[in-house]
């Protein structure tokens, strides 16, 4: 242990000086009042050191500290803890700056993690605790409650992209037991869902299968001749996971007023009655013609039946291989999207029909705004209680003879917050649909009923 440096009368350390203590790693250089350190001065400690404010020879009043590790703090002391207002860094990217109590967060602060993100609220022995806004590195932010260091209680998740959940946390976790579930919007997509949740995301919105129903859609077991159509010469999407088929036989002219596509959920499938809280959601129609009839007559007849369909835009992404035989005697046919479908105006819907329970002779808001007289694409809502219903079409009376895909998907425009939180279309389906073919004809749909004059 010595001393160098100033002393009183009564050969006290006081003034300016250097102290070294028995252990080594000790050492004070600064600032001495009658023996004590006071005011401001250096002190190496074992593994790190302080510079700053001494009172009655201990760490009190303003300073930083560094560690041998790379943590920075700098501050108020009392005592030689941190107490008060400081700000702190570590090595690994995580800073806090706020009010400390015996060496902890406690109080108001903000504190930035390393990957980025961001919460300004309060603490409470070192964790979050209370209320709080955290800003995520995506661009959300959560404002809501904290208790020991977890999401609990009220809160609100947004997304920059304009999606927002409101709903009751505990202990991390939303709480599927709170009254009134959760409450979500994606205000782009004009969706919204207000239910229960579990483990991260909604137990509803998303999950299940669309059912179609309505005139002359009947479901068949897949088989290699069902139809002459082979499973492996069918596009992917229109078998349906569970080996089902969806297939109709309609007559150019037929009068569509009852097809509906419900969305089915665990529980319903299960035969227990549930409305979906979900609303917004939205399904696109297109119509290929995928096999047409060959005119036996006539070595152009495939020719003949795209000409039939003139005007309408062909594609490949129907999903088959323009090099597979679709079917027998038709060879490398390029899928072609058509008019089979005409959505009649609300005004021409005619009057029902006898012992026609359908929809009334209009289009949903949706088809009516964005469709015209001869559509080949049709989107329409689904409903509260999960339910889409095609609006009243006419099959096109130059409709070529031939088997059609009708293909239904989910085409709700989802934004990346709806996603991350587990919000997902349903799967896509098709519906096989022969129009004169074999001298098929409509099994249910009406044929146009002339106006009354």
């Amino acid at each position: 242990m010595s001393y160098t440096g100033e002393l009183d009368t009564n050969l006290r350390r006081h003034g300016r000086g250097t102290y070294n203590y028995n252990n080594t790693s000790f050492k004070y250089t600064g600032n001495f009042h009658r023996g004590i350190k006071q005011g401001q001065g250096s002190f190496l400690i074992c593994g790190g050191q302080y510079e700053g404010s001494f009172e009655n020879g201990e760490i009190t009043g303003t300073g930083k500290r560094t560690w041998d590790s790379g943590t920075q703090y700098e501050g108020e002391f009392v005592m030689g803890e941190m107490h008060g207002q400081g700000r702190m860094s570590l090595p690994t990217g995580e800073s806090y700056v706020g009010l400390f109590f015996q060496n902890k967060r406690h109080g108001a602060g903000e504190l930035t993690s390393p990957d980025g993100t961001v919460y300004q609220g309060t603490f409470e022995s070192h964790k979050k605790h209370g209320e709080g806004i955290e800003y995520l590195p995506g661009g959300a932010t959560f404002t809501g409650i904290w208790s020991q260091g977890k999401r609990h209680g009220a809160g609100t998740l947004a997304f920059p992209g304009g999606e927002c959940l409101k709903a009751t946390w505990n202990n991390g976790e939303i709480n599927p037991e709170a009254e009134g579930g959760a409450e979500f919007h994606d205000a782009n997509a004009q969706y919204s869902y207000n239910g229960s949740w579990l483990k991260g995301q909604p137990t509803e919105a998303g999950v299940g299968e669309i059912v179609p129903k309505g005139a002359g859609i009947t479901v068949s077991e897949s088989t290699d001749d069902d139809d002459g159509v082979s499973r492996s010469e069918v596009e992917p999407s229109t078998v349906e996971p569970s080996g089902k088929r969806w297939i109709s036989s309609l007559g150019a002219g037929d009068r569509l007023t009852d097809w509906t596509f419900q969305i089915k959920t665990t529980k319903q499938l299960d035969k227990k009655t549930r409305i979906l809280p979900e609303k917004g959601r939205t399904v696109e129609i297109t119509t290929w013609l995928v096999a047409p009839v060959p005119n036996e007559d006539d070595d152009e007849g495939v020719t003949q039946a795209v000409d039939a369909n003139a005007g309408t835009d062909a594609g490949t992404d129907a999903g088959t291989d323009e090099n597979e035989e679709i079917l027998p005697g038709v060879e490398k046919f390029v899928p072609v999207q058509t008019r089979l479908f005409i959505v009649v105006p609300k005004e021409d819907g005619g009057e029902e029909e006898e012992g026609n329970t359908g929809i009334d002779g209009g289009t949903s808001a949706l088809a009516a705004e964005e469709l015209g007289d001869h559509p080949t694409c049709i989107t329409v809502e689904i409903d509260e209680k999960g339910v889409a219903c095609l609006p009243t079409v006419d099959v096109n009376v130059d409709t070529a003879p031939g088997t059609y895909a009708v293909k239904v998907r989910d085409s709700t425009k989802y934004g990346k917050g709806s996603l991350s939180l587990g919000f997902v279309l349903c799967d896509a389906f098709t519906i096989l649909v022969s129009v004169g073919v074999d001298g098929g004809g409509s099994k249910g749909g009406s044929k146009k009923k002339k106006k009354k004059k």
